[in-house]
């Protein structure tokens, strides 16, 4: 059972696994002409829906610069390992073949579902099946369904604010929080008000 210093320790360690998921992005996106990249990406995409331990191909792209908020290794993927895999091989599978960034900050996942939704009826039904998931291991396959149709509509998401949800829901006093969250970016993400639209307007941005 984890306790609560496991998950203030979590939690802790959100802007330096933030920080070192950036790090990574960066230099898909930087290098995502050359053949080393594309080769690391396509791996990614083959391992979305298998547990980490048993993706050795992938470990050399997945485990170096990340934190440990446990402190010390044991036999299993850290959180911050998990996480990382996850996210990572779903903006793989986001990227592919795209010319603009998939990885857009400031998109975060609820907002993006939503934006999904306003294209794909069924989206409202898969975003329920997905708050329904109780345990890490359930995610992947419901997150991938997703970032396959978000792909098809051209509709990006934050993949750094993803990870950190990812990193967040493996801590079981977390979960909810983590779901609400999502729950709340889909229902009533930000809309900009009349003000601020005249303002624009008349600024002419």
């Amino acid at each position: 059972m984890t306790s609560t210093t496991s998950a203030d320790r979590a939690i802790r360690h959100e802007s330096g696994f933030g920080r070192a998921l950036r790090g990574k992005l960066h230099q898909f996106w930087e290098g995502r002409e050359s053949s080393s990249t594309k080769a690391s990406l396509a791996r990614l995409r083959r391992t979305v829906t298998s547990p980490l331990e048993e993706c050795t191909e992938i470990w050399d792209v997945v485990l170096p610069d990340l934190p440990n908020s446990m402190g010390k290794f044991g036999d299993a993927p850290t959180f911050e390992e998990r996480a990382a895999h996850l996210c990572l091989a779903l903006y793989a599978t986001h990227q592919q073949s795209k010319s603009a960034s998939q990885h857009v900050a400031g998109n975060r996942w609820g907002q993006s579902v939503n934006a999904l939704a306003q294209q794909v009826p069924t989206t409202q039904t898969r975003f329920a099946t997905l708050l329904a998931v109780g345990e890490f291991a359930e995610l992947s396959n419901h997150l991938m369904s997703l970032v396959t149709q978000m792909r098809a509509k051209d509709i990006p998401t934050d993949y750094v604010a993803l990870g950190q949800d990812l990193l967040e829901f493996q801590v079981p006093s977390r979960r909810s929080a983590v779901l609400l969250r999502w729950s709340r970016q889909f229902y009533n993400p930000p809309r900009k008000d009349n003000r601020t639209e005249q303002i624009l307007n008349e600024t002419g941005e």
